[in-house]
């Protein structure tokens, strides 16, 4: 069993301008979705305004038993991603925690932690406020509807 490929692209927005010149400093998250190590040399390209974000599908991922249980991230087990939408309010959950993110790409993985296990998404669409379908949106400072797809196994 492997985790699905990494996104042949992910968009990001500064959060602050601190790095010095030719680096950049990434979240955790996107050093997880592109499987980067520090260190590593990427090549970023500049591209005009992201659109606000207006709405995105995501579809949590289950991964088998074996692979859930081998070598967690950061110490962090894998949940089942058909436990997370049992959760008692997990469109309010997943609003909170997409707070971390600056934008979304689609499609792309991300992961946020509950109830101590790692629970992985793929975000399956992004659109724009207008609700035009786009390769990537803004969800910082943005009122996004979140919806959610079919839970998806991951061989």
């Amino acid at each position: 069993p492997r985790p699905p490929p990494p996104p042949p692209s992910l968009l990001a927005t500064p959060l602050d301008f601190r790095a010095p010149p030719c680096y950049a400093y990434l979240p955790p998250w996107m050093f997880r979705a592109l499987r980067l190590r520090p260190g590593d040399v990427l090549l970023a390209g500049l591209r005009g305004e992201v659109p606000a974000g207006g709405k995105v599908a995501l579809r949590p991922l289950s991964y088998p038993r074996e692979l859930a249980e081998s070598e967690p991230l950061d110490g962090v087990p894998i949940g089942d991603g058909r436990d997370f939408v049992k959760v008692g309010s997990p469109q309010a959950v997943l609003e909170t925690e997409l707070k971390h993110y600056s934008t979304l790409s689609s499609p792309s993985l991300i992961s946020l932690v509950y109830n101590g296990k790692r629970y992985y998404f793929e975000v399956a669409e992004t659109r724009d406020a207008k609700g035009r379908k786009v390769d990537g949106v803004k969800v910082q400072d943005c009122d996004v509807q979140v919806e959610f797809l079919k839970c998806k196994l991951v061989k």
